[in-house]
């Protein structure tokens, strides 16, 4: 299934990822997001639901959650929103 990320979804990747690299050595942001990616594809499968995420805002929407907001529809796996820190981003 292909794995989409809004616009939305991709700033908060930026963020997070600079904090890394703050926080961390360079590049270890970069890395992040590509492990992060790989995560969000194991869960991108075919045929397989996920219960709805019960937080007012992201149920008004009808997302999903893992550690992100995401919907499916038809061959696409779609990153909403990524939630990080002490609320929704």
């Amino acid at each position: 299934m292909k794995v989409k990320y809004t616009p939305t979804a991709l700033k908060h990747l930026a963020k997070i990822a600079t904090y890394i690299d703050d926080i961390n050595t360079r590049g270890s942001g970069e890395r992040w997001i590509i492990r992060f990616d790989s995560f969000i594809k194991s869960y991108a499968l075919q045929n397989t639901t996920y219960a709805a995420y019960k937080h007012y805002l992201l149920s008004k929407y009808h997302y999903q959650c893992i550690v992100i907001a995401f919907t499916i529809t038809d061959n696409s796996f779609e990153v909403k929103r990524i939630i990080y820190g002490p609320h929704l981003a």
